[in-house]
């Protein structure tokens, strides 16, 4: 019975929950069978890790039954009618969190009951609501054509063949429902596309287009974010809609609920990636610049928390940039403002990227020292600064031999490392393998008392041919510095 459906279900209940569906299984609207609640009773004592022991369905059914045999088909049924007043429990409690499609239904109880006076009562409710709360752009749409549908409904019924009964608005509301929707996640496959090869039958969508680019649609601020959210995954040339892209969401930034603003931020912010990887040098530095534009602004308008944390990649992507364009001092005072938003160890390994960019090495290394990161990205990117700063020290303090042997165990232990999680890793072990084999050969290059140039111009050539390896810039500066 553990394995049951029933008690999969009531261990994903918290205390709270397990609590409130005490009161729903003892309403006797919603249930009349006096073994169900008693059931119910003997399970919730078992909770929260229900235990084999504490739910094995011959001694529940003995307490139930006492005087009976046992029945697996009575103990089933009781189970199956368990399950089903907790699936209708969920089903009206995700119903209480939606104010505007209570008034809505209830809208829609008064019209059938031909109560037409408090059916427009509550219709001008769940537009205020709705004019009046932070919504997804679709749940938006969405219900503006609920009720729409609703008086479309009502002038139907009332017969009145002189008053137009609704049809346009009806019809307006469900394309720009069908349009976001659209939009909204032809955007999200194409980002799916930019970093997994995956073939999907998107139909219409050159007719959306065209539809979207319409003046009609001017003044509806999702359809033209995501309208030009979209035509920047298609193409780099579309730098109009980057623009269009980034005054909307400035303009709009607080007109949806947050989650969907920082998806909405994330394709401006990726068209400025891609066109920082594009290889063009002018583009690179252009972007980076727009990019750290688009994170201030997302900083300034408060929408880079998530449930008033800074989220370490978040938080990352942010000090790398500011990193890039040299901004250290702003990084320093972003930090500092946000400490108390984040865990020590996203303050300490941001604090440490931006001393080894002031070219504090030392400080660096005790801050890295002091991370422990659990999350297999964020570690990876701790142990390869530490590289970083390691070979930098052995580079800056070339009399000390500790930092020497520091790096040449370093090497070794980030290599072990490596193999042992490669299966974990996958993409990502061969970029940070490949940066530990140049570091390594680096290494041993740098130990040569009479070096050759041909010798640094052949790791150059295999650096420049290497496409799959992380800090290629950095490592391209190792080599250069090494020229005599």
């Amino acid at each position: 019975m553990h394995q049951s459906k029933l008690i999969r279900l009531l261990k994903q209940c918290s205390t709270h929950e397990l609590k409130l569906f005490k009161k729903f299984v003892h309403s006797p609207y919603f249930n009349t069978n006096s073994s169900i609640i008693e059931l119910y009773q003997l399970l919730r004592k078992a909770a929260p890790d229900f235990s084999p022991k504490r739910v094995d369905k011959f001694k529940l059914f003995q307490k139930l039954y006492p005087n009976a045999a046992f029945s697996e088909k009575r103990i089933g049924n009781l189970m199956s009618e368990l399950v089903k007043l907790l699936e209708l429990f969920w089903q009206m409690e995700n119903l209480q969190t939606s104010p505007i499609q209570q008034q809505i239904d209830l809208a829609h109880a008064y019209q059938q009951h031909g109560l037409l006076s408090y059916w427009q009562q509550n219709i001008d409710r769940a537009e205020k609501v709705i004019q009046n709360k932070l919504l997804e752009a679709a749940d938006y749409y969405h219900y503006q054509l609920l009720l729409n549908l609703e008086k479309h409904q009502v002038i139907e019924d009332e017969g009145q063949r002189n008053q137009e009964p609704n049809l346009q608005a009806v019809n307006n509301h469900l394309d720009t429902y069908f349009l976001c929707n659209k939009l909204k996640y032809y955007s999200k496959v194409l980002n799916y596309q930019g970093f997994k090869s995956h073939s999907y039958d998107i139909r219409m969508i050159d007719v959306v287009l065209q539809e979207a680019s319409c003046s009609i649609y001017q003044n509806e601020p999702a359809i033209q974010i995501y309208y030009h959210g979209v035509r920047t995954r298609l193409s780099l040339e579309h730098e109009d809609s980057f623009k269009a892209l980034k005054k909307l969401l400035t303009k709009h930034c607080h007109d949806f609920a947050l989650a969907e603003v920082q998806n909405m931020f994330m394709l401006a912010r990726n068209f400025c990636i891609k066109q920082m990887n594009s290889g063009i040098k002018e583009k690179y530095n252009l972007y980076a610049r727009e990019l750290l534009s688009i994170y201030q602004i997302e900083i300034n308008e408060e929408l880079i928390l998530d449930k008033d944390v800074l989220p370490p990649a978040t938080c990352k992507n942010i000090i790398a940039t500011a990193n890039l364009l040299s901004e250290l001092e702003w990084a320093v005072q972003f930090l500092v403002q946000f400490k108390s938003k984040m865990d020590s160890n996203s303050f300490n390994f941001n604090m440490a990227t931006i001393r080894f960019q002031q070219g504090k090495f030392k400080r660096s290394l005790e801050l890295l020292q002091q991370t422990h990161f659990t999350e297999v990205l964020l570690l990876l990117a701790t142990k390869g600064l530490i590289l970083k700063t390691y070979y930098e020290l052995y580079i800056t303090y070339a009399d000390n031999f500790d930092y020497e042997d520091q790096l040449d165990l370093y090497i070794q232990s980030f290599s072990v490392f490596l193999k042992r999680k490669k299966e974990v890793l996958t993409k990502r072990y061969v970029y940070y393998d490949n940066m530990v084999s140049i570091v390594k050969q680096l290494f041993n290059l740098s130990k040569e008392l009479d070096l050759a140039d041909k010798k640094i111009v052949a790791l150059q050539e295999k650096l420049k041919h290497t496409k799959s390896i992380t800090e290629k810039a950095w490592l391209k500066r190792k080599l250069m510095q090494m020229m005599k």
